[in-house]
């Protein structure tokens, strides 16, 4: 890599084509419109081109050569009409960018963002010659070209894994280029090292260009922010987190600071479904609760549980409805499509619930779809019951004594005499709730079982078990809460 093979020629300035790839990222109008390059045409017309442009030979015209570096020279050159230009033929256009480097450093005229973009064109040609290379041995050859510090390369490294567009951004001043370090540091390395199930949604160089834009709309903190407070974030491995982030990269206009309070319970997402689902703005969530039967509290409350991302729609209207993904699988749509039908019906509670689990289990995050679907239909019950604890309480105290087939095992746990329903909530009895639907015939003995099955489910979801779950099992569950509970007109 570095037998850089040069010799110096002189070449009529129109036998030169231009580099589509210019380090510098300039415009030909931005060239020629700047103060300096007509300084620079007066002293070509004056003395000539003192320092000779780079070049290569063109492989598809013999008497062509395309230009690696002197883009501002030769342009001044065809303006004055010179005849000839000095020139170095490099043999090959990684060795061209290797030698235009160096003579920049040395000059000292490169921007950092403009040595980024030289030190990309190196990367890139090591990677063509060694398609296999390891990263550590790209930044040993980086080192060895360049002769920069370790922690110097490594920095232009991982700068030099942005696209284009992105690096524009930074040369214009529209974003700081220390995001894009702190963005692969703190943000894409974590990434891959501890959720790299979200990189089968976004790949790195998408997240790579929804965080550099989050940062161009000042929604990223400030680089110390990512450093030091949402590192807390990747430290905690699990399906609530994984949502959060999912939801972070979907959500163009997410602030940061939005995105770590809801990671922490401080906050909890907008109430309001937008019908923009199907775009890039749709919403992904996967939470967990740890007690399913009791709604999201306030900011004060140390027992904050997630609130869902993507609620459903304001339920004035009949016309409701919870937006499908077009990516999800037929099934899984289904039970968005079935569920969209009694919207109108669902409390705020249970709206926040219900979208949750639809997300949920349309990302097939199983566990929190089931643990959220849950909670949405023991909020339902739970409405059900407040409307007349006296009728609840009577009920509990006759399943006591009746003991029914069913009741049996289960009725001596029973709550009793309960004075509201915070007290339910407090020390949940879900199969007691699902008992006295069927003592009042809301539900049959069939659907009481089927119920059981699915609380079963829903207790291995909830605690460290090696439970596997398919897509029709979970489908399923959700297609009882539907037939037995939500739809259920006693209820």
């Amino acid at each position: 890599m570095n037998n850089t093979a040069i010799k110096l020629v002189y070449l009529s300035p129109i036998s030169i084509d231009f580099d589509k790839n210019n380090p510098r990222g300039e415009t030909v109008a931005q060239i020629t419109n700047d103060h300096e390059f007509e300084k620079l045409k007066a002293s070509i017309e004056e003395f000539g081109i003192l320092e000779p442009l780079i070049v290569k030979g063109n492989e598809n015209d013999t008497n062509k050569y395309i230009l690696i570096d002197g883009e501002r020279r030769l342009r001044a050159a065809r303006a004055t009409k010179a005849i000839t230009v000095p020139a170095i033929v490099a043999t090959s256009q990684a060795n061209g960018r290797i030698l235009a480097y160096h003579i920049h450093k040395l000059r000292k005229e490169w921007s950092k963002i403009t040595e980024v973009k030289s030190i990309k064109s190196i990367i890139k040609g090591i990677r063509e010659s060694n398609p296999d290379i390891a990263p550590g041995e790209i930044k040993k050859e980086v080192l060895q070209i360049t002769g920069m510090r370790s922690h110097e390369a490594e920095d232009l490294i991982k700068l030099s894994h942005y696209d284009e567009k992105i690096i524009t951004a930074a040369i214009n001043g529209e974003l700081s280029m220390s995001y894009l370090v702190q963005i692969e540091s703190n943000f894409v390395r974590p990434i891959k090292k501890k959720f790299p199930q979200i990189l089968n949604k976004f790949d790195e160089d998408k997240i790579r260009q929804i965080l550099a834009e989050k940062a161009r709309k000042e929604k990223l903190g400030n680089t110390r922010y990512l450093m030091d407070t949402f590192k807390e974030v990747f430290a905690h491995h699990s399906d609530r987190t994984e949502s959060i982030l999912l939801e972070f990269l979907h959500k163009k206009d997410m602030d940061i600071t939005f995105a770590f309070d809801w990671f922490k319970g401080v906050k909890a997402p907008p109430l309001l479904l937008t019908s923009t689902t199907q775009t890039q703005d749709n919403t992904a969530s996967q939470s967990e609760v740890q007690n399913s039967q009791n709604p999201p509290q306030n900011e004060s409350s140390k027992k904050t549980e997630a609130e869902s991302p993507t609620p459903i729609k304001s339920q004035s209207s009949n016309k409701s409805k919870i937006a499908k993904p077009k990516s999800n699988a037929i099934a899984l749509n289904e039970v968005r499509a079935a569920y969209d039908k009694i919207a109108g019906t669902l409390s705020d509670i249970e709206k926040r619930y219900m979208i949750e689990a639809i997300t949920c289990l349309e990302y097939k995050c199983f566990k929190a779809a089931i643990l959220m679907i849950w909670a949405a239909l023991i909020a339902k019950i739970h409405n059900f019951i407040e409307k007349d604890l006296n009728e609840f309480n009577n009920a509990s105290n006759a399943m006591q004594k009746n003991q029914r087939s069913v009741y049996k095992h289960i009725a001596k746990n029973f709550v009793l005499n309960v004075k509201d329903i915070s007290a339910l909530k407090q020390d949940p009895k879900d199969i007691q709730l699902l008992c006295y639907l069927y003592y009042r015939n809301i539900i049959t003995e069939s659907q009481f079982k089927k119920m059981k099955g699915n609380y079963d489910k829903r207790c291995d979801c909830a605690h460290p078990t090696d439970i596997t779950l398919t897509d029709n099992e979970v489908v399923a569950i959700f297609e009882n809460a539907l037939d037995y509970i939500f739809a259920n007109k006693s209820l």
